[in-house]
């Protein structure tokens, strides 16, 4: 997950569906975001706190104010990226997965969600804990056709809004209008 650290961002509705699937998943959770502000510094801390209360703190990494270039290692050291946050005006983040061929799974809030191809995505009922987990799960108990959801994930990717899409796009709309 990336994502500042603000309460729309819903890490701990992540945290609390990681939680009850490292109970049959031997999975980590890596929670990247940008703490800049005093309620991403307050926000931060309820996580934090959530994770050693909860014994997730070897389960799970919190990452802070990284740079692109780290940031882009860890979207290809993943193998699934979720955004659990709500009322989503627009998520690059979902966008940056895909082009790297991650799965992806966003709230039925997130305005980006339509760029999404549902055969290597998922979408969840938003602040709904037990549709994360099933939308989750969907991935986790298919490990074997994994590489189908990298490679669809990565075609919609290119399909959708690669530079060369919206370079014709953009070309088609100049001619038109000019």
């Amino acid at each position: 997950m990336i994502g500042k650290f603000q309460n729309r961002k819903c890490h701990i509705l992540l945290l609390k569906a990681f939680k009850r699937l490292i109970k049959n998943y031997k999975i980590s959770l890596t929670i990247i975001g940008e703490v800049s502000t005093q309620e991403h510094t307050k926000n931060f801390n309820h996580i934090n706190n959530f994770l050693f209360k909860n014994n997730l703190k070897k389960y799970c990494k919190l990452r802070t104010n990284m740079n692109y270039r780290d940031i882009e290692m860890e979207y290809i050291n993943c193998n699934l990226f979720v955004l659990p946050s709500h009322s989503e005006p627009a998520a690059i983040s979902i966008l940056e997965a895909q082009g790297y061929g991650r799965p992806v799974i966003c709230s039925d809030t997130c305005g980006t969600q339509n760029y999404l191809d549902l055969s290597s995505s998922k979408i969840f009922k938003s602040n709904d804990l037990n549709s994360l987990i099933r939308s989750i799960k969907f991935f986790l108990d298919r490990k074997c056709i994994y590489n189908k959801f990298v490679i669809r994930s990565y075609n919609n990717a290119v399909k959708k809004f690669s530079s060369e899409r919206f370079e014709k796009a953009f070309y088609n709309f100049l001619k038109s209008n000019f």
